[in-house]
């Protein structure tokens, strides 16, 4: 009866293991396929290229199963890069999740339009721009119809719901604005935890699912007030 058990547990998990541990030689022709592709690769970009000429020329572009962190202070503009290269990958018809807890779809949608187009997003929100900007706009906005670029804006999304969005739509890249508004599936309530979960989840995201990630990461501004004299 034991042995039957043991049977039908391998036989329901079977599927588990598909990914998992294998000999060395079940590798290689992934690893020779990467050689080839690499050596035929333009300008040093070996990834999903961002256009983004500081991207492209650190990173060498997005590569799949790597987690890149955009960092940096509120309003030093960590979010326009990282719409940027939403948009840029996008444009070449490769399928972009973008998750922005923070701002409304229609808030993102007109920010990447309004850099697109030159106009600076904070003019664009004063409503301080004039007829012909304004029509420019609206040209960017209708080409950004057409773009495999899925927006999910929920307020307090989990990396369940992120899962789930990947399984659904299948993308190339996934990017989030920004990391700490992501939730854990069961909350600490420690920030630093369930930051490090949150983490430590879309980190095994990009590897199942073999897609780049880039994520806005806020840091906070107590570095500005040490004092390390």
């Amino acid at each position: 009866a034991y042995a039957d058990l043991m049977d039908l547990v391998f036989s329901l998990s079977r599927d588990q293991y598909k990914e998992g541990a294998k000999y060395i030689r079940e590798f290689l022709p992934e690893v020779l396929e990467e050689v080839n592709t690499r050596r035929m690769s333009q300008g040093g970009v070996v990834g999903l290229r961002t256009n983004v000429k500081a991207v492209d020329t650190v990173w060498k572009g997005i590569q799949p199963e790597n987690f890149y962190l955009v960092g940096g202070r509120p309003g030093m503009g960590k979010s326009v890069v990282v719409d940027q290269i939403a948009y840029e990958v996008g444009k070449q018809m490769i399928p972009v999740l973008l998750h922005t807890p923070e701002m409304a779809p229609k808030q993102i949608i007109t920010r990447i339009a309004c850099t697109v187009a030159g106009l600076d997003y904070e003019r664009y929100n004063g409503g301080n721009y004039d007829e012909y900007e304004a029509r420019l706009v609206a040209e960017k906005v209708q080409e950004l119809e057409g773009l495999p670029i899925i927006i999910d804006g929920s307020s307090h999304p989990t990396t369940v719901d992120i899962r789930q969005n990947l399984i659904r739509f299948q993308p190339k890249l996934l990017v989030v604005d920004y990391l700490q508004q992501i939730q854990p599936p069961v909350k600490t309530h420690r920030e630093y935890a369930d930051v490090t979960q949150v983490s430590q989840e879309i980190n095994a995201m990009k590897k199942d699912f073999k897609i780049g990630v880039v994520a806005a990461v806020q840091l906070s501004r107590n570095a500005d007030n040490r004092d390390d004299n």
